[in-house]
């Protein structure tokens, strides 16, 4: 990525050989500095990464980012894939890291998945990790008696804040939610919800809100964005969700 810097003043230059009026010629100057692409995607773990899913839901399971140290542009700019030899048809990847079922997973099933994450510099660097997606689900059937889930302390994460110098992976705050059953809870963006540049992600069994993008890549002049939040507990077929804005 270059950069540019501009001098406020114009820089002159003079011949001032002896016995000649000085002849002068001034110009401004601009500076690129050109970020080298020389720190490839890094995983927040040096081992396995392990999450937890929602068992019985076909859709989006969780997301998975990794952070790249290079100035805002190609060089850190990530895209996601599954990589081989650990692989499984059921599942899909977006470009932002998403990971969805397109067959809903049994309760206490695991699946081993390789993902890679690789920048769009130059040389494009990479790196990838093995991923551990434990599916859960209720210990019982459903019943007529089920409660949905509430959101709860919502002074406490209703309004968050998050700057440019915020690093990829930041904890942004923590949305927090109750089940009557104490059912697994899952926490995730509505797919309505404005989240530029997919800038904002949940870790969907904990509620906490990541930053999965640089703000940088946010338009400046937006300020503020609001988000949908649904919080949905799997029982047997059949899920309750709940919103909040």
């Amino acid at each position: 990525m270059a950069r540019r810097l501009p001098f406020d003043e114009p820089v002159k230059v003079c011949d001032r050989a002896s016995g000649r009026t000085p002849l002068c010629a001034e110009a401004v100057v601009v500076v690129d500095v050109l970020d080298k692409n020389d720190n490839k995607p890094l995983f927040n773990t040096t081992s396995n990464l392990h999450v937890h899913v929602p068992a019985n839901r076909v859709g989006l399971l969780t997301r998975i980012f990794a952070n790249d140290a290079d100035a805002d542009g190609p060089n850190s700019d990530i895209e996601y894939s599954f990589i081989g030899p650990l692989f499984d048809d059921k599942l899909r990847i977006d470009s932002y890291g998403r990971i969805s079922t397109v067959e809903a997973l049994k309760p206490g099933s695991q699946i081993h998945v390789t993902v890679l994450a690789q920048d769009h510099g130059e040389p494009r660097l990479n790196n990838s990790v093995t991923l551990i997606l434990e599916a859960l689900g209720r210990s019982r059937k459903t019943s007529a008696a089920n409660k949905p889930p509430k959101f709860v302390e919502k002074d406490a994460w209703k309004e968050l804040y998050v700057s440019d110098s915020d690093p990829v992976g930041v904890i942004v705050g923590i949305v927090r939610a109750e089940d009557p059953d104490n059912d697994p809870l899952w926490y995730s963006i509505a797919d309505d919800s404005d989240n530029p540049n997919e800038t904002f992600a949940f870790k969907t069994a904990t509620g906490e809100l990541i930053l999965a993008r640089s703000v940088s890549l946010i338009d400046p002049a937006l300020s503020e964005v609001t988000l949908k939040v649904v919080v949905s507990e799997a029982a047997a077929s059949k899920v309750r969700r709940v919103t909040s804005q």
